[in-house]
């Protein structure tokens, strides 16, 4: 099952060991979502080998992400 995240509180950084080109590429704050397509603006992979860090204590909420859909198609003006 595919989640989403989204920090409700704290501050996070995405790192990747990968590669030096890709290391600390950006920081996550309040309501930064954490999930797939946080990263694919950085490479055209199909796969993000990268690893969210807390950068403060914090919270994250996570949803399951086939919900999430369900709910928007629900109602999609509630999401515009």
């Amino acid at each position: 099952m595919e989640f989403l995240g989204i920090i409700i509180h704290g501050s996070a950084f995405v790192d990747s060991d990968s590669t030096k080109d890709f290391a600390n590429l950006k920081e996550l704050k309040i309501g930064d979502l954490i999930g797939h397509n946080v990263v694919s603006e950085y490479t055209e992979r199909t796969e993000h080998l990268v690893s969210i860090k807390a950068k403060t204590d914090g919270l994250i909420a996570v949803l399951p992400l086939n919900e999430l859909k369900i709910e928007v198609r629900r109602a999609p003006e509630a999401v515009s």
